[in-house]
């Protein structure tokens, strides 16, 4: 290759100083000016609150990372001392972080204000990308803003692209209370108009501008988008906000507002459709279970739980998506379910059983607990006996014997709940100390009808989700029961759509399983596209199960005419038979039994299905994943004796060569008893 011209040098050397000149920058809003996790927010911000044992601001700066974001700005409302200090002891301000870390302390009141206030700051020079502290995302906005940039030297009323990611009507990381609607100029990725609509409301209707469509030949609605709270901008944007005060909100003041007065200003807004990866906010308590859930089952990767982000992590990946923390005992837990998550040096009773839940540092928890669906934060103590379904339980808080926290609750922090107390019905228990009282059990009790003078007492006989945001953007209320997640699909007003949605999905998504198999596709990539399916469909855990049988067994059935063994066809997709059992040592089940009646209930549809039937127990029975069987043999007992299992002729006749297993397998369990209790007596 020849010598570079002195033109051609010239011209790099200027894109150098340019580059120079222009970092890329990142403006996250710390503050939500929002009240959607109270009680946990009034004691810390948001972004410091834990998601999967790690900060939420965490991965937001893992995010822009990512994305080789060059300055980061954090602007910071309530708490910014303790978000300092934070900041002061993490990564992120040693000489090894990747990006210029800077914090500005604000009395704003929302983001308008916030706008606004950085305008006059004027400290946000080239073109900046905006987030929020509770972002979780692997999104690789490099197209993205090479698009936005390429339309900026076009045209400079280019000002904004927003990131917005494809997904179903029904998505579980979708607002509910309203349905956010864009209308796109779908060859220049172009946002027209913007709307909130209520699907509750008798006026649901969109109302279109009149000059919407005006100038526009492809034009597209779509209601299937999740904004994801990325955008990217130019100084434009702050501008716009200066010269509006009546702006208040991003979606349904800004963009509104911006795009309806097209005419007047003349400037335009761009979309950037994701159609794989993974991004979210945390905006409610929901959205915070399902987003913890996803973490833990890695659609977020590389943002894992065992990806270490704090310096002195060291949590370990395990078979069954289970993650255990160092010193976290190396024993064997019978009682861990799959999905968990147990903190660095937390102690666990015996007896205990958790399932799909995560526990922080520091723990202790006693002999005969339940923890089901659940968030324990660092620190926590739960005394023997205790269950804790569906909630949260804030760092230092005490659980005393026998208690319930129950259907969504909060326990905030240093809370101390009596014992055999039962909380429930999104109730919130707060800590307020109290220095006229000594005796600790005393300070302990409290109801529905004490006052503020005590040691601990119930905040609110109100679920969170009764706290409506500023903006509608954040609708969703606070279900976190993700083991059953026909809850969440419950929550639109449209049944007759959540069924066809729900067809649909099973149509879909077995005739591609069937269909990969066929073509041999790697095992992994099968789980990718069913979890696309599953994520685009809010499809429930059991849609999902029931998906991968008819899939699984119509392939089966042929290899089997073919010449290919049961045996071998099960061994070969073991790990998409595992994905869908998530109830592994809990002593329940349930999911076991699930998938056994799924694929009862698929081969009655063929004609040796009482022979392929037998066949599966066989080998699911004999199908080991690690240090424990995948089926246990208590599910196959729970199965036999289900009445679903023999609700008609067909069902009965197709599991009757099964009688024989089930001999065996009861003779089997007998001797591994007599043996155990021979050990026993020596």
């Amino acid at each position: 290759m020849g010598p570079k011209s002195k033109k051609q040098g010239a011209s790099d050397k200027s894109k150098d100083v340019q580059d120079t000149e222009d970092p890329l920058q990142a403006l996250v809003f710390v503050d939500s000016f929002e009240t959607k996790f109270v009680p946990f927010t009034t004691e810390r911000p948001r972004c410091l609150l834990p998601l999967v044992n790690v900060p939420l601001i965490e991965y937001t700066l893992e995010f822009l990372a990512l994305n080789e974001v060059e300055e980061v700005i954090l602007y910071c409302g309530m708490h910014t001392e303790k978000v300092n200090e934070y900041l002061q002891g993490s990564k992120w301000t040693q000489e090894s972080s990747p990006f210029r870390v800077e914090t500005i302390r604000s009395t704003s009141r929302s983001i308008g204000d916030a706008m606004r206030d950085l305008d006059k700051r004027a400290i946000l020079g080239g073109d900046f990308i905006v987030v929020y502290g509770d972002v979780v995302s692997n999104l690789p906005l490099g197209k993205a803003l090479a698009e936005h940039k390429a339309r900026r030297a076009v045209d400079k009323n280019a000002i904004m692209t927003m990131a917005l990611r494809e997904a179903g009507s029904l998505h579980r990381s979708k607002a509910q209370e309203v349905l956010s609607t864009f209308v796109l100029d779908v060859d220049k990725d172009r946002c027209l108009q913007y709307a909130q609509i209520d699907p509750d409301s008798s006026s649901s209707n969109l109302e279109l501008e009149p000059d919407t469509l005006s100038g526009h030949a492809n034009v597209d609605i779509r209601t299937d988008l999740i904004d994801c709270g990325i955008d990217i901008c130019t100084p434009d944007v702050l501008a716009l906000w200066t010269d509006n005060f009546d702006y208040e909100h991003p979606r349904r003041g800004f963009l509104h507002s911006v795009l309806k007065d097209y005419e007047l200003n003349g400037k335009t807004i761009h979309t950037h459709i994701f159609d794989e990866r993974y991004a979210a906010r945390v905006r409610n308590l929901q959205a915070y279970d399902a987003v913890s859930k996803d973490v833990i089952f890695r659609w977020t990767y590389p943002i894992t739980p065992d990806s270490n982000m704090h310096a002195d992590d060291s949590c370990v990946y395990r078979k069954r998506d289970i993650y255990r923390g160092h010193s976290s005992g190396s024993r064997k837990l019978h009682g861990l379910g799959r999905g968990s998550v147990i903190g660095k040096q937390t102690k666990i009773g015996e007896g205990t059983t958790i399932s799909r839940s995560v526990l922080g540092r520091d723990c202790v928890i006693e002999k005969n607990c339940k923890i089901e669906d659940s968030y324990i934060w660092d620190a926590v103590t739960i005394k023997e006996r205790s269950i804790i379904r569906n909630s949260i339980v804030g760092h230092d808080a005490v659980i005393h014997e026998g208690a319930q926290v129950l259907s969504g609750s909060l326990v905030s922090f240093g809370a101390v709940l009596p014992a055999h107390t039962i909380v429930t019905n999104g109730q919130h228990v707060v800590h307020v100390p109290n220095q006229n009282v000594t005796d600790d059990h005393e300070k302990d009790v409290f109801s529905a009808d004490d006052t503020r003078d005590q040691k601990t007492r119930l905040a609110s006989s109100h679920s969170i989700s009764t706290l409506r945001s500023e903006d509608l953007d954040d609708g969703g209320g606070f279900d976190i029961s993700s083991h059953h997640r026909s809850s969440v699909t419950s929550l639109t007003s449209d049944d007759s759509h959540a069924a066809q949605a729900s067809k649909g999905f099973l149509t879909e998504a077995s005739g591609s399983i069937y269909d990969s198999l066929k073509q041999k596709h790697d095992v992994a990539n099968i789980q990718l596209e069913l979890q696309a399916l599953r994520m685009s469909s809010n499809a429930s855990e059991h849609e999902v199960r029931k998906a991968v049988v008819s899939g699984l067994v119509k392939f089966a059935v042929e290899a089997r005419k073919e010449g290919t063994g049961l045996k071998q066809v099960l061994a070969s997709n073991k790990t998409l038979v595992e994905k869908t059992i998530f109830d592994e040592g809990e002593g329940q089940p349930r999911d076991q039994v699930d998938f056994l009646l799924l694929a009862q209930n698929e081969l009655c549809k063929y004609t040796d299905g009482d022979t392929t039937l037998a066949a599966i127990c066989n080998d699911l029975y004999l199908m080991d994943d690690f240090e424990e069987d995948l089926f246990e043999a208590e599910a196959f007992q729970e199965w036999w004796k289900d009445e679903r299992a023999t609700a008609n002729d067909a069902l009965r006749q197709v599991r009757n060569k099964c009688q024989k297993f089930m001999e065996v397998l009861e003779e089997n369990e007998d001797e591994e008893d007599e043996d155990d209790t021979g050990s026993d007596s020596e």
